[in-house]
């Protein structure tokens, strides 16, 4: 359902893309006590948005049957620009800036240094791999990050923003890899998750979980998830692999997405399981990050949510789903009725 108002705002304004809960305008949802229609409306002051409610809802308050959505101009001009860090605490000390800047970066991904050796690992030959390497040691990086950005827009807009860019990213010792780093990871961003099947198969455990979390405390929040899950997978005898990249930037802070690949504890792959996640679902909490940033709750986050919502939000939650849904049976079990411990 598309609103043309809504398409002509994006012909004046540049609105950059955002998370799909803020580009829900007007929804309709079913639920087991009749329909909920809420109207299309760029913004309102009647009350707490319900939009978000519902959309944030996980299936647990009803279906959401019919949705407007904000949507984009196809860019007249993409451009793509590469960079290579010293360490993790300059990358994201430049997207800080960048995006407190106003750049609003149409991609942005900040790979840590195991994320960088692992992206290495696989790039296209073994002198193309040396090379690289021999060319960041020749520029002092030894255990590089490597940061891939895009621009979208209007010829002139995307290389005003490119050069702002480039100058704010060399402040922070970036040394630039150009556009090809950049449109290499475009074109497998979609195939590269399937390796996941075969590590499988290999007897790999693979897990995936993510934060936000201010930029205060994004580099100390990266060291201690790390930490904690690296511990909790010794002390089982099957050390981990960890992987960290940032992926989604705001004004005020940033996600930080982990991948974890460790040896399969045969036998007892569901324990292994559980120590990794709650080793770090807790160091997440103790750092001062978010349980989940885009995953949502379900049943794997639940134990972890009355510590950053409260016992009085999830109280609250319950009375919406009695209201919309007495007998419980929309999504049961998820979100504010999920497990206390995993």
């Amino acid at each position: 359902m598309i609103s043309n108002d809504i398409i002509r705002t994006a012909k004046w304004e540049r609105i950059t893309h955002g998370r799909i809960d803020e580009n829900v305008c007007g929804l309709r949802c079913s639920t087991p006590n009749g329909p909920v229609e809420l109207p299309t409306t760029p913004a309102t002051a009647a009350g707490p948005n319900p939009r978000q409610l519902f959309v944030g809802s996980e299936g647990t308050l009803g279906i959401i049957t019919e949705a407007t959505l904000r949507i984009h101009r196809v860019p007249k001009a993409v451009q793509g620009d590469s960079w290579f860090f010293p360490d993790f605490t300059s990358g994201s000390a430049a997207l800080r800036e960048m995006e407190q800047s106003g750049l609003h970066l149409d991609i942005a991904r900040l790979s840590d240094a195991n994320e960088t050796a692992f992206g290495l690992a696989q790039l296209g030959s073994e002198l193309q791999r040396k090379g690289v390497l021999a060319y960041l040691r020749a520029r002092g990086l030894t255990t590089p990050c490597l940061l891939i950005v895009r621009y979208d827009g209007t010829p002139s807009d995307v290389r005003a923003r490119r050069s702002q860019g480039r100058s704010i990213v060399r402040r922070h010792k970036g040394v630039n890899l150009g556009a090809v780093p950049e449109t290499s990871w475009e074109k497998h961003r979609f195939s590269t998750p399937y390796l996941r099947d075969q590590l499988l198969r290999e007897g790999m455990i693979v897990e995936t979980m993510e934060t936000s979390t201010p930029w205060s405390k994004v580099n100390d929040l990266h060291g201690t998830i790390t930490a904690g899950i690296e511990t909790a997978m010794v002390e089982r005898g099957t050390p981990a692999f960890v992987l960290c990249h940032v992926s989604h930037l705001y004004a005020t802070g940033c996600s930080l997405y982990y991948t974890v690949f460790a040896k399969q504890e045969v036998g007892a792959e569901i324990a292994q399981w559980k120590a990794l996640k709650s080793a770090a679902s807790d160091a997440i909490m103790a750092g001062g990050g978010t349980i989940t940033h885009h995953h949502a709750v379900g049943t794997d986050h639940a134990p972890w949510l009355p510590a950053e919502a409260g016992q009085m939000w999830l109280r609250m939650l319950r009375a919406a789903k009695a209201e919309v849904d007495p007998t419980g049976i929309m999504n049961p079990g998820k979100l504010m009725n999920g497990p206390e411990r995993l």
